[in-house]
């Protein structure tokens, strides 16, 4: 399934939201966000791109395979929610902001700057939630 624009187009996000099929129309919904730059003039617009198609395929390849995540022997699907940092760190604590209250993510994946990471941490932990960060 391909990213879909969601109503909010205005604000800069994607989601990408698994099929409801047989296998979990009554599981529950996992909801990982992640401030990527999807702007295309922003200083790592390419980066983002390719951050927002890799986690495309890995999370349709993911429903695919296994039909979700298995938490606590509960299966789970996954929908993930990318929101537009900009590149810029006052639009990344914007876009954290959103997902934490829009769309009540706690699960994160880290933006592609470590500077903008720094900022996203602060706010992650502010809430509770998780953010994943390679390096």
């Amino acid at each position: 399934q391909m990213m879909q624009t969601t109503a909010a187009t205005e604000v800069g996000k994607l989601s990408w939201v698994p099929e409801r099929h047989h296998a979990f129309s009554s599981a529950p919904m996992i909801k990982i966000g992640a401030p990527i730059t999807l702007h295309v003039n922003a200083k790592y617009a390419n980066l983002g791109g390719a951050t927002a198609n890799s986690c495309e395929f890995f999370f349709d390849w993911l429903h695919k395979q296994f039909a979700g995540v298995w938490v606590g022997g509960v299966l789970h699907a996954v929908e993930l929610l990318l929101t537009d940092d900009r590149s810029d760190s006052r639009a990344i604590e914007w876009a954290t902001n959103v997902l934490v209250t829009w769309d009540g993510v706690r699960f994160f994946l880290e933006p592609f700057s470590s500077g903008l990471a720094g900022v996203m941490s602060l706010l992650v932990h502010a809430v509770g939630g998780v953010m994943v960060a390679p390096g």
